[in-house]
């Protein structure tokens, strides 16, 4: 294990202040024309973050300094006696209790799943070199919290019907990882005792006391130069240097780095983009500051810290947390959290990069118009019920279940989004209104016209059992329309306003906003040889006579209503039209 006592100098690099006052905003501000000095100012005040918030809380009031304890005191730190999702999001809708009551009697992590995957057949969990599952808890200050109970926005029901979510300057959320310790361990880390929960098949099991040590922090606040936020995450030293580093387990094979496991099955995790130089000397000054007071927090590092650049950049590109984005590190806090969305379904409404809004109570399950089809009703049904269900698992499941006709990774339902019934995506009901398809050869010319271009495969016989299965698929959709009383939609993609799209803007907002779920080089998601996530260009994808290539009309409005995924509306249309710009321009297989 690295721990600092015994990797400092004798001699302290700077003289670096210990305050409890949470900085308002970074020295400098962020509009300068010089990044690398911006960015040692955002790096400093990420550390006055850290400082302020770690510092021991009153025990008479929440969120308060004990300014007569000093640093190295025992006790709970400030960001700790803040409010946890579990205090404001209650059951039915129900009103938090004041920023006043008193902390909960036990300190319950729920949470054992990281935010994002790379691997769509394991559960995204972390497990440490001795078999323990990492666990996480979110919490948010009072002028957070003071926000959300004023707004009601903890009831889902008024958070459905808001118009618009704007937290003020000073709001702040951390989120926490905690690995359990081992005996010996426990003088090195911020160590509580805090009640976890087995879990099996999703759900949470037996309880059990553990004394658990901080193995990662981040750290958001909004600040009057940062209404993006200002994004810092914080490591202990020890999670993934050295040869008994907690997440670099002994006798695990290279090809397992920054893979996916099963819960308890020890994860290899090393991290892929090395600390600046500028960085690490910041680090050995303050770590020296704070070995002064003996305060075990002399054993934790700051990784990194992003900031909104000018002219609509973020800096740096990316940022992550070997124990919180241990499978996708090259990924963007700032980018991820843009997407994040109200639990209005009939429209996009900004989170103001919080994900953890969408917790509020009573749930909200979002359903497409038409269900997936899981039971044969009508006596068409019933006749044609094999076929329709195989059609929908082509859909589904093209280049597994078709390799013949396939040539490439994608499924039909990769464009055609919850495999063919989201309005947004060219969806397929409608298929057979009157005068759309001359002849039933017409219509089976243009299925495939998508298995050449799109899947950049081959044509199905016409008279093959696939072409009969997408038959009854489509005509199933269109009795469900019916049925369900659905008016007529378009049945392409949504169209868009006409602009000229750069891509050089593009590529860094696919950076931001899309290299998490398709890879920094466009080839997808496709761990464990499972489909997760499509790929954008390359072999795996549709080639240069794809209407989504073809035709960038086609794109930006797929792009402006879809994506990201799960926040359709997120992007603005100049943004659809830069990222456009971008994904036409790459590498794709080439057919006359």
């Amino acid at each position: 294990m690295r721990f600092l006592a015994t990797l400092l100098p004798a001699t302290a690099l700077a003289t670096v202040a210990l305050s409890p006052t949470v900085p308002t905003d970074v020295s400098r501000g962020l509009s300068g024309p010089e990044i690398r000095e911006t960015q040692r100012a955002v790096d400093a005040f990420a550390w006055d973050e850290f400082v302020a918030i770690q510092w021991p809380a009153r025990a008479d009031q929440r969120g308060v300094a004990d300014t007569n304890k000093p640093f190295g005191a025992e006790g709970l730190r400030v960001w700790e006696t803040w409010k946890t999702p579990g205090e404001i999001f209650l059951r039915g809708g129900a009103e938090p209790l004041p920023w006043s009551a008193p902390l909960p009697h036990e300190r319950e992590l729920t949470d054992n799943l990281q935010a994002v995957q790379s691997d769509g057949t394991l559960p995204a969990t972390l497990t440490d070199r001795f078999g323990h599952v990492v666990r996480y808890e979110i919490r948010v200050n009072q002028v957070l919290f003071d926000y959300l109970r004023s707004h009601k926005l903890y009831d889902s029901r008024q958070q459905r019907v808001a118009e618009s979510v704007r937290y003020p300057d000073g709001a702040m959320a951390v989120k926490a990882s905690w690995r359990e310790l081992e005996p010996g361990e426990e003088a090195h880390y911020l160590t509580r005792e805090c009640v976890v929960f087995d879990t099996k098949n999703g759900r949470a099991g037996r309880k059990r006391k553990r004394k658990m040590g901080l193995v990662g922090l981040h750290i958001v606040q909004k600040t009057p130069s940062a209404p993006q936020w200002v994004w810092a995450t914080f490591e202990h030293i020890s999670n993934t240097e050295g040869s008994d580093a907690s997440f670099c387990p002994p006798l695990v094979p290279e090809a397992r780095t920054n893979k996916q496991t099963e819960p308890g099955v020890p994860n290899l995790v090393q991290r892929l983009s090395p600390l600046r130089a500028r960085l690490r000397e910041l680090n050995r000054a303050q770590q020296q500051v704070l070995h002064a007071t003996g305060s075990v927090l002399q054993n934790y590092e700051l990784v990194g810290a992003q900031w909104p650049a000018p002219g609509g950049r973020v800096e740096p590109t990316f940022l992550s947390n070997t124990t919180m984005e241990s499978f996708v590190q090259e990924s963007s806090c700032l980018g991820c959290h843009a997407s994040a969305r109200t639990l209005n379904t009939e429209k996009y409404v900004s989170a103001d990069f919080l994900f953890s809004i969408r917790r509020a109570q009573p749930e909200v399950k979002e359903m497409p118009l038409i269900p997936p089809p899981t039971k044969a009703v009508t006596e068409w049904d019933k006749k044609n019920w094999r076929a329709v269900q195989r059609g929908h698992a082509l859909a589904e499941r093209s280049y597994e279940l078709m390799p013949r006709y396939v040539g490439n990774k994608l499924h039909c339902g990769s464009c055609h989004l919850d495999v063919g019934r989201n309005p947004s995506s060219s969806w397929w009901v409608g298929m057979f209104a009157d005068g759309k398809y001359e002849t039933p050869q017409k219509f089976y010319d243009r299925i495939n016209q998508c298995m050449q271009r799109s899947m950049n495969g081959r044509p199905l016989p016409t008279d093959g059992p696939e072409m009969a299965a997408f038959n009854a698929y489509f005509h199933w959709l269109d009795e469900q329309a019916q049925a369900l009383g659905i008016p007529p939609q378009p049945t392409g993609m949504l169209k868009v306003e006409k602009r000229d799209g750069d891509p050089v803007r593009g590529k860094e907002l696919f950076a931001q906003r899309c290299a998490a779920c398709h890879s920094t080089d466009g080839s997808g998601r496709y761990e464990s040889g499972s489909y997760y996530r499509p790929a954008l260009w390359g072999p795996r994808s549709f080639n240069n006579l794809a209407g989504l290539g073809a035709k960038p009309e086609k794109m930006a409005g797929f792009l402006k209503h879809n994506m990201p995924f799960g926040s359709g509306g997120a992007l603005t249309l100049q943004e659809s039209w830069d990222l456009t710009a971008f994904l036409i321009a790459q590498p794709r297989p080439v057919k006359q």
